[in-house]
């Protein structure tokens, strides 16, 4: 998926790697298939339309998963330092804030173009509609683990005792 949105112009076909993936989805004959990517938050209006005619035989539905500010911006931090970005914490953090300076618009933009909601949901709705579209908030910190998999379920008619997620990593920045 990070493929449709890093190489694929609007005005050239999907990359071999999306159609190959499709044809997958395609095939499958289970109910449901999920993918997941957050770089298709970047995709514009011709690649998300390109994405879903490319499953043109299934009911496409969107979910966005989102959390609060306080935990997003250290995480889009740490993603920004796998980049090979060198903003201290506070530094992308006064940038997201507002920040004056070109360090601070740069930072800001690595931060807003992911996490602009409004703007991102906006153009899948236009693609697939309203009533296609959900979007799941991530539980508070030292919660239940399950509960963000059993949001999912529910907001996508689920049920969550015959369906289970696959193994979770997700490794954050060591020393």
């Amino acid at each position: 998926a990070r493929d449709v949105v890093k190489c694929y112009r609007d005005d050239a076909a999907p990359p071999e790697t999306w159609r190959r993936l499709a044809g997958e989805v395609n095939r499958w004959s289970g109910r449901s298939a999920v993918i997941s990517q957050e770089f298709l938050c970047w995709a514009s209006p011709d690649q998300i339309s390109a994405m879903v005619q490319s499953f043109r035989k299934s009911r496409v539905e969107i979910v966005l998963t989102v959390r609060d500010l306080a935990r997003l911006v250290p995480a889009q931090w740490q993603t920004a330092m796998r980049q090979r970005n060198t903003w201290t914490l506070e530094e992308y953090a006064a940038a997201v804030a507002g920040g004056d300076g070109q360090q601070a618009k740069t930072a800001a933009r690595h931060f807003w173009r992911r996490q602009d909601y409004g703007p991102i949901l906006q153009r899948f709705v236009d693609e697939v509609g309203v009533s296609q579209v959900r979007v799941v908030t991530l539980p508070p910190s030292g919660g239940d683990p399950a509960e963000l998999w059993l949001r999912f379920c529910r907001a996508c008619d689920l049920d969550p005792a015959k369906t289970t997620p696959g193994g979770m990593s997700h490794e954050s920045l060591g020393a």
